[in-house]
């Protein structure tokens, strides 16, 4: 899954077992269904610090294309 730090402040999130997660302002990184299950994500996403994105968005059309 990729996840987006929507903050313009770097974000470190603690994902337990010693490990954490770095993101620099509006950063985004993939992350494995483990860490995404981790307390600490979970509560960033919820206060709106960092947003779980599609592995692929799709492409954005141009004006006037169908």
């Amino acid at each position: 899954m990729l996840i987006k730090n929507k903050l313009n402040s770097p974000l470190s999130i603690d994902l337990g077992n010693g490990n954490s997660i770095h993101l620099q302002p509006l950063e985004r990184r993939d992350v494995n269904d483990k860490d995404l299950k981790a307390d600490q994500i979970k509560a960033a996403i919820r206060a709106g610090y960092i947003k779980v994105l599609p592995d692929k968005a799709p492409a954005k059309k141009k004006r006037g294309e169908k």
